[in-house]
């Protein structure tokens, strides 16, 4: 999807560059390069070079989150993968209008301060409802059979069911709004929280994980990511 728009966008013989996982990187990463570099020639585009290792990845915040908790607290390197650099030209060929690029939206996003929260427009479980131990997603591959449970991502990779999004969206707007004026707290959010028709204990709960999340962007330094 990413490289059809991008042919959308180059003339003939322009560049594109691609960055790509490293061979090793997961299981079946290799097949998914053979399958690429078979598919690129009917987007409009021929490989020029690959580069291995050639770019360095900086760890965000919500892959540093689960790393940690896969290692059991143990420090890994933000800057520990290597990724391979695809470089390709642009052709002047057509592009036929069914390799045209379709966009689904199944998420919306909600912010709290620094911190970013997507929220799955259907209903998944019980509000912020468990689904890992700890809360923490231990992966950060969009391959998890788990994602199609998830009501409520985190940009911590925390993750919940959740059975009321819009108003979940609503009250972590307010809460956000509370940060922004210096009033966030537990009281507070329970008060609006009831306004929305949302129990004590849901709002007990996101007052927690948006507290934690917030200590924590701030304590990694974290900037604000996109999972895409």
């Amino acid at each position: 999807m990413f490289l059809t728009v991008a042919v959308q966008m180059c003339r003939p013989n322009a560049t594109v560059v691609l960055c790509q996982p490293a061979m090793g990187t997961r299981p079946g990463v290799d097949h998914e390069r053979v399958a690429l570099l078979e598919v690129v020639s009917s987007l409009g585009l021929r490989v020029d070079a690959v580069q291995s290792a050639a770019v360095r990845y900086v760890t965000p915040h919500f892959e540093a989150v689960s790393l940690r908790a896969a290692g059991h607290g143990v420090s890994i390197p933000t800057s520990w993968r290597r990724g391979d650099v695809l470089l390709l030209k642009r052709t002047d060929a057509t592009i036929p209008p069914d390799r045209a690029a379709t966009f689904g939206q199944e998420w919306h996003e909600v912010s709290f301060g620094p911190v970013c929260l997507k929220l799955s427009r259907l209903p998944t479980g019980l509000d912020l409802g468990e689904l890992v131990a700890g809360d923490i997603l231990p992966t950060v591959s969009r391959r998890d059979p788990l994602q199609r449970r998830i009501g409520l991502w985190t940009s911590g990779n925390r993750v919940f069911t959740v059975e009321h999004p819009d108003a979940i969206g609503e009250l972590v707007k307010l809460c956000d709004a509370d940060l922004a004026s210096q009033r966030f707290s537990l009281s507070r959010t329970i008060a609006q929280a009831r306004t929305l028709g949302l129990g004590s204990d849901v709002a007990t709960r996101l007052f927690a994980v948006l507290r934690t999340e917030l200590a924590e962007h701030t304590q990694l330094g974290g900037e604000h990511y996109e999972r895409g």
